[in-house]
């Protein structure tokens, strides 16, 4: 239970930046469904998070 409001806040209200990060895993849920097996789950899993990591360090992830 809330006794007292809580201080004022000088940012931004709003989490864009968060749900433009896992945007891309709500959308590829359909195919790590269809992954065939446990182990190419986890393949594909460690392949996405190799891209995104590039993606936030503006590497090229096609080069």
């Amino acid at each position: 239970m809330l006794l007292r409001p809580a201080p004022p806040f000088g940012g931004k209200f709003g989490n864009i930046v968060i749900e433009q990060q896992i945007r891309p895993i709500a959308v590829g849920r359909h195919n790590w469904l269809v992954a065939g097996s446990n182990r190419g789950a986890r393949s594909e899993a460690c392949l996405f998070s190799l891209v995104r990591t590039y993606k936030l360090n503006v590497i090229n992830t096609f080069a």
